[in-house]
């Protein structure tokens, strides 16, 4: 998906694939398993515009005891603070997910700075993004930087129902118990599909542990 489309999808594009990543994260999250990794990378493409959700693990404890910390900038806050991903923690990494697939742009700006502080560049928030790890995982534990869900509200974005971008925003609440659910997120968005014509099945989104 990252490599496939650099430039803002169209809505009804965007629409479709957010409704498949949800449906693969539902059918995951019903069988008491979570993601843990969404990101573009993991969101594969069919050439039939079906979605494949990859990456997941099923013991995210193990992981982080063997593996490094990922190099990714799709990451909740609880996560970069080091706990254990959850339900709620995919519902924000899908929000960060639609928000660049929607804009093709950073998900994420440099924190508001109180008082005389430095200002920081775009430009440098983009390198420590790109490289991921520890750096950024502290940036975002720290609340050194914030969502770009502002972006929504830009006139470029007007096109997209308010419905849709107050779900993206949803899909963002910082803490984890402000956040809505895969199952009400899916509901909502159904109906705003229709008005579009998109069809998503419930079989058209699998799930792969690569």
């Amino acid at each position: 998906m990252l490599h496939r489309y650099g430039s803002p999808a169209k809505k009804a594009t965007a629409i479709r694939f957010a409704l498949g990543i949800l449906r693969g994260l539902h059918c995951l999250h019903v069988n008491g398993l979570v993601h843990g990794s969404v990101r573009p990378e993991n969101v594969l493409v069919c050439a039939d515009g079906r979605c494949r959700l990859k990456g997941y693990w099923t013991d995210h404890a193990l992981a982080h005891r063997v593996l490094s910390i990922p190099r990714t900038c799709y990451v909740s806050p609880e996560m970069a603070a080091g706990l254990s991903p959850t339900p709620a923690s995919d519902v924000f990494c899908h929000g960060l997910v639609v928000l660049w697939l929607m804009t093709r742009q950073l998900p994420w700006v440099w924190a508001p700075v109180v008082g005389e502080g430095p200002q920081r560049s775009p430009e440098s928030l983009t390198q420590v993004a790109r490289a991921g790890g520890q750096v950024f995982y502290d940036l975002v534990a720290q609340r050194c930087v914030t969502t770009a869900e502002s972006r929504l509200d830009a006139a470029d974005m007007c096109g997209y129902a308010k419905e849709g971008r107050r779900l993206v925003k949803a899909c963002l609440a910082w803490y984890p118990e402000d956040r809505v659910s895969v199952s009400a997120v899916l509901r909502r968005l159904d109906r705003l599909a229709d008005g579009y014509e998109v069809v998503v099945d419930e079989s058209e989104t699998t799930t792969s542990r690569w």
